[in-house]
């Protein structure tokens, strides 16, 4: 019986501090997700130090000394890296960044802004540098479903000022929390289908 593992590590509010303070251009639930999808890829040249590279567009930034590098690159891999590695086990789905539903313009925006990024990390992560990869085939339909949610939360974004919009904003708001969840699970069977094809290939 597989158990889930505690959770190492700074926590995830300690490590919001850090990309902040390092003026990390990835914003935390981009990171997650990207961590995910480089976790669950089938190119087996992803490591996590490329990960954390990742974040930052490829370049470092700056610290202070070697004991403030260290807890940088110990909190990412050794604690968000690995308490990731736990969702490719099915008992322990991945869940999205907690938030309430919108009711009005700003909330509206920010939550279609969070999700776009969400998926838009997870498909950085899980392709790399690559422009396709070859995936199983439940992999590749998740994408799919990921990429149209994600388009449709682009669409929603430039929409979020329009009257016709915010008159329905309680049943769009439900909308959103409902693709929220169907990108929940696209997700995880998109980690799932990879990992179990990364497994069978070593």
């Amino acid at each position: 019986m597989s158990r889930k593992s505690k959770p190492t590590g700074p926590s995830d509010k300690q490590l919001r501090e850090l990309l902040i303070r390092y003026k990390c251009p990835t914003p935390f639930h981009a990171a997650r997700t990207l961590f995910l999808g480089q976790i669950a890829s089938p190119d087996f040249s992803v490591s996590p130090m490329n990960a954390v590279r990742h974040l930052w567009h490829g370049e470092m930034p700056e610290f202070e000394n070697e004991a403030a590098a260290r807890t940088l690159m110990e909190g990412l891999v050794n604690g968000l890296w690995n308490r990731l590695t736990d969702h490719q086990n099915k008992r322990h789905p991945f869940h999205l960044t907690r938030m309430n539903p919108p009711t009005d313009a700003l909330t509206f925006a920010r939550y279609t802004r969070v999700r776009r990024e969400e998926l838009r990390g997870f498909a950085d992560g899980l392709f790399g540098d690559e422009q396709a990869m070859d995936l199983p085939e439940t992999a590749h339909h998740a994408m799919h479903h990921l990429t149209e949610i994600r388009g449709f939360m682009e669409a929603m974004g430039a929409l979020s000022n329009a009257d016709d919009l915010l008159n329905t904003i309680d049943q769009t708001a439900r909308d959103l929390v409902e693709l929220t969840r169907i990108a929940e699970i696209e997700m995880n069977a998109a980690v799932l289908s990879c990992s179990n094809a990364r497994r069978q290939r070593l």
